[in-house]
């Protein structure tokens, strides 16, 4: 058994370039994984948001700033940027009356909206979703955008 462990030993050796771009490509993964478990909120492809957008009265809120909402967005979406705690509190008032509806926020590329699902999760809503890896993935899929 030695000689086989110091044949892999020396591989390594020989190809640390190779060795070391794996333990990257590892951790990326691993990290991906266990942000996308801690996240409270589901994410929907392009695809499934729709198909919820065609069947359900679902509620888009886009979370970008506004400058880039008005160049194009979600057909139907608000635009309540980014929040701070005021603009929150904004987005919590603003739907609480529609608390049973299914919520979906979007961002430029999902990785902003985590953090408001889980407040929108903490005060009482029970549907809420992020588009995974938002307005990007959605016109990378050919959804239809407007500036309107």
């Amino acid at each position: 058994m030695q000689p086989l462990l110091q044949q892999f030993t020396q591989f390594v050796i020989n190809h640390w370039i190779l060795w070391s771009v794996f333990a990257v490509v590892l951790i990326a993964v691993i990290f991906e994984e266990i942000k996308g478990k801690l996240n409270a909120a589901p994410s929907l492809t392009p695809h499934e948001l729709s198909m919820l957008l065609n069947h359900e009265e679902a509620i888009v809120i886009d979370i970008r700033a506004t400058t880039v909402f008005v160049k194009g967005h979600i057909l139907s979406s608000q635009n309540i940027p980014l929040p701070t705690n005021k603009n929150l509190d904004e987005i919590i008032k603003r739907l609480t009356p529609k608390k049973e509806q299914h919520i979906v926020l979007v961002d430029s590329m999902g990785a902003d909206a985590g953090q408001i699902a889980l407040k929108l999760y903490e005060t009482g809503f029970t549907k809420v979703s992020i588009l995974n890896s938002g307005m990007n993935a959605w016109k990378q899929a050919g959804m239809p955008v407007t500036n309107k």
